[in-house]
Parts: C-alpha cells; structure tokens; sequence
C-alpha cells in the first residue's frame, strides 16, 4: 500500500493543470471579463446565473472556478479571493461546489438532481454553486426543466455555465443569464506565459519556438502547455534546449522552408519539385492535412500583404521571414491567390490524404499555367496609313483593315443563289449514330444512394455529390452536367456505382446516364474571344482550362 503512495506522489502532472489560473490577475487576454467580474465581487452584486462562452483553452472553467472561490471567500483582495481562507482552501473538494460536464450528464434525470439539491442551504460555504460544462449538450427537456429554476434561484445558489456553442443554447436560457464573451489568446500573452512556466520548471525555452506554439494552438492556452509538455519530453531525450525544430517534429508540421518551397514550385508552375517536396515530408511522418492546413495559411498571408503591403500586423510571422513574404507575393495575383484559396479549402473539406494534397497542388500548379493560355487578346490596333501625297483635287483616305477583323458593311445586299455543289459519293457508308438514351419516367425518390454513394471511393462520391439520381425499373438513372458525362464513359466507374448498389440493394441494377437531361445549350464562341459560362462547377472549369491550354484528356 505505501508503493501505491510512493507512485501516485511521482506521477506527472500536466503542465495546464498545474499551472491553471488560481486568480484573476493570472488570467490572461481576458481583461474585459476579469475588470468586470472583480468590480461584482467588490461592490457585492452577485449574479444568479453566468453563461461563459468562447473557444476551448480561452479560461471559461478557470474563471468559474476562480469566481466560486470569490464568492465564497471570507478576505477578497480586490476582487480575487484570497486562496489562504478555510473556504477558498475547501473550495475545490467541498459539496457546495458541484462541476458537472454536460456532455456526459445530459439526461432530464442529471438536471432533477440538481433541482432537488438546490433547496437545501449550503453545508460548509456561503453559496452553492453549479458549474454546468459544455451545457448546449443538455436535451432539449434537461433544457426546459432547468428554466425555472434558472430563472429565480434561491438565493444561496449561483450558477455558472460554459459552453464553446453558444448557438445550440436555447434563447430563454441565454435571457436568464449574464453573458461573457472569451476571446482567443493573444499569440504575443501566450509565449510569453510560456516562457514563464519553462523558466518556473527550469526548462530551456527559444523565444521562436515559443511563438510557434502558441500560433499552432489557435488561441487557445491549454493545447499550448500540453505542446510544450510533449515538447519537454522530446528535448529531454535529445538532451537539448526546445527550438522550432523540436517543437515542429512533436506537431508533425513541416518548416517554414518547406512551404516557401512548395509555394516557388506553384508559382513556377513545377509540379515535379512541388510532389517531390510533398513525397519528402511525408515519408518523415508529416501528416498531409497538416500541410495543406499550413499552406492554405500561407496563402492567406500572401493575400493579406498583397492586400496591405508593408503591413504585417495582421499575419503570424517572424522578422525575418518578411522578405520571404514580400517576394512571394508579387508572384501572384489576387485572383490567382483566391483559386488557391478556394482549392486548398475543397482539399481539406475531404478530410485531405496524401493522394488528395498530391491532387490538390497538381491543380494549382497546371491550371494555373492553363490559365496564362486564356489571356484576352488585345482589340486589334487600326493599321497606320501615312498622309496621301498633296494633289490638287484632295482624296479621302479609306482606312485600312486587318484580313482578320473586316470593316462591318453600310448596307446588305441581296444574297448570291446558292450552287450545288456535287460531292463524291463516299467509298464507305458510315454508321449510324446510336440515338441517345431517354428515360422519360424516372422516379426520383431512391432513398437507397446515399448508402451507395457512402461506399463508394472519394473520387467517385465528389463527382456524384450534384448529380440528380432516380430509378426507371432496373436502371440508377444519372443525369449531371459534361464532366459526369465524361465520368460515365470509364467503365470502371459504372461497374463500381453497379457493385455498391447490389450490396446495398441485393438487386442487379444497370447505372446508365441520361443524355437528354444533361445536354445544355452550345457557348457562343466569338473569332477572338473566347468566352467562359458564368455557372460552371469547379471540376468544369478545370476540364475546360485543361482542354484550352492544348493538354488531351483520356479516358480508360
């Protein structure tokens, strides 16, 4: 029994539990909810009811708890309790304070309890409080029950809810509580606490590495300390101090060479150098969504300066990578930086794998440089005719034309009649063209494709995604736009939709598409521009800038 002692006194504890904010002061990026929480605890005017909300790691429970321990406190110093009294030491283990996570305790019968508990005084402090966690996953009766109650406590009871969803909270919740808005932690007050906790454990901590921690947790303060706790680790077996490099290879991520890399590669339009960079960070366990992540910052960065030269307030970056930045952005153009906006964001909205983020830069890279092909050609510039030589009668000069842009005509003439003109029989008849597949009763409701799409590769779910579907008999009838007409004519596609639904279905069904529904009226060409549909889909777009840029399309 004592070696249980002994190993549980030797058990790490986390650095975000150790080093949780036990007052006020010690909260941060936070002041316009710490000011306004001190002033109540100091004139004495105690809400019945709070709402915190905000992102994870923003110090929504921490300030819960710091206030329970405020109210109850016997000897506040300005607003923060004074951690020294017998109810701020009992705070944390008194019945007085109940922390419920609604995420597990949801049910109409967790809230009943708290109802019932409330109409009894307190055992040991001042007031009763109830910190409901994550409370937007109460039910919607856990909601309804809790109303009342909510609404006029006795009053020895506060109550203290956090939730990162605000908008799942029901609006007659919202009215009976006081609202406090969290902000995300600053990324200059969050290194700067970590600098302060490694220095507090005697931990070697570079001022970058802790800059890049604290722009890899998003804001939020506790998944900064349980990076730098990984980071501590590895430095202790390497037996160094913590640099990016150390803290990069515990996120996984890829440096910042790495992505100025890969983004020359894009604008260079290389889609060699930018697969092989990819290939090498992957087979160094770099997780590819991760990176297209990174990238679609960088971007976004790129954007921002080409919005706002010179200005870097607004972008997460080192000093010296500002040249880096301003160098990479004039490769660009707005409209080139927003494609690849929109193109790393469809990445990652399929839960991007290496083969996706390998897709995903090949279009950057190619339709891009399809792109440089659909340049509008400049109006064609009347040709100079130099001045007639003086005569004595003056003639008007006509201007002259270019053959390929003749002067429209003052008036029509009547047209020629017409010749016959008698062409050579053909040495072999032509087949006739199969008419095209019409399936004029097609029933839409078919409540069984989306359990077909779902076992269907990613590849074919994304070009299935728009398509309109029905049944007419034993056929899936398709119908969708050119690019699905194209996805049709791959065998392998039609034998996979046909395989996925036997296995859901249990019937032989024949996957066909419906020409007639799917044909649209040909664009108006012009003889020198050439003219994009205003509605088209994005794999469209990227067909049709393929085709125009001279590359063939196979199909198998």
């Amino acid at each position: 029994m004592q070696d249980l002692y002994i190993k549980e006194e030797r058990m790490h504890l986390a650095l975000y539990r150790k080093y949780r904010p036990r007052t006020f002061a010690e909260v941060i990026s936070q002041p316009h909810i710490t000011v306004t929480l001190q002033n109540q605890i100091k004139a004495g005017q105690i809400a019945h009811a709070y709402l915190f909300m905000g992102s994870r790691g923003t110090g929504k429970t921490s300030c819960a708890k710091i206030l329970a321990k405020a109210v109850n406190c016997t000897d506040t110093r300005d607003g923060n309790p004074c951690l020294v009294c017998e109810s701020c030491k009992t705070a944390d283990t008194s019945p007085d304070v109940r922390e419920m996570d609604a995420a597990s305790n949801r049910r109409i019968e967790d809230v009943r309890e708290i109802l019932e508990e409330v109409n009894y005084l307190p055992n040991e402090l001042k007031y009763k409080v109830y910190i409901i966690d994550e409370v937007h996953m109460l039910t919607t009766e856990a909601f309804n029950a809790l109303l009342k109650t909510l609404e006029e406590p006795p009053r020895h009871v506060v109550f203290m809810l956090a939730t990162t969803e605000v908008h799942k909270v029901p609006a007659t919740i919202l009215s009976r509580c006081q609202r406090y808005d969290f902000n995300r932690i600053n990324a200059e007050e969050s290194a700067a606490s970590l600098v302060a906790v490694s220095q507090k454990e005697g931990i070697t901590l570079d001022n970058d590495a802790a800059m890049l921690i604290s722009r890899l947790s998003d804001g939020g303060m506790r998944d900064a300390l349980s990076l730098l706790d990984v980071a501590v680790a590895e430095a202790a077996v390497n037996g160094g101090a913590i640099t990016q490099t150390v803290v990069r290879d515990c996120a996984g991520i890829a440096g910042k060479e790495h992505i100025f890399a890969i983004t020359d590669a894009i604008a260079a339009r290389d889609g060699k150098t930018a697969l092989s960079i990819t290939a090498g960070l992957y087979a160094k366990s770099k997780d590819p969504s991760r990176l297209i992540d990174e990238l679609l910052q960088h971007f976004r960065n790129l954007m921002i300066i080409k919005l706002m030269p010179g200005d870097f307030s607004l972008i997460a970056a080192l000093p010296e990578e500002y040249e880096d930045y301003n160098r990479q952005a004039a490769l660009f153009t707005i409209d080139d930086l927003l494609n690849n906006l929109d193109k790393l964001e469809d990445c990652l909205r399929i839960k991007g794998r290496k083969v996706e983020a390998e897709i995903c830069l090949m279009r950057m890279c190619i339709v891009s440089a399809a792109r440089e092909h659909l340049t509008v050609p400049k109006a064609a510039t009347p040709v100079a005719v130099p001045a007639p030589t003086p005569a004595p009668i003056p003639v008007p000069v006509t201007p002259v034309y270019e053959e390929a842009m003749p002067p429209p005509p003052t008036h029509y003439a009547e047209p020629p009649p017409m010749q016959t003109v008698q062409e050579p029989p053909p040495t072999m008849a032509q087949p006739p063209i199969p008419p095209p597949q019409v399936f004029a009763n097609v029933n839409p409701d078919f409540p069984e494709w989306g359990a077909i799409v779902e076992r269907l590769g990613a590849f074919e779910a994304s070009m299935l995604e728009e398509a309109s579907v029905g049944v007419s008999g034993d056929n899936i009838v398709v119908s969708g736009g050119d690019v699905l007409a194209l996805f049709f004519e791959n065998r392998n596609n039609v034998t996979a939709i046909e395989n996925a639904a036997r296995e859901v279905t249990g019937r032989d069904y024949k996957a066909v598409f419906n020409e007639a529904a799917s044909q649209e009226p040909p664009p108006q060409e012009s003889q020198t521009v050439q003219e994009l549909p205003h509605q088209v889909t994005k794999i469209s777009q990227f067909l049709l800038d393929v085709k125009t840029s001279g590359i063939k399309i196979k199909t198998m």
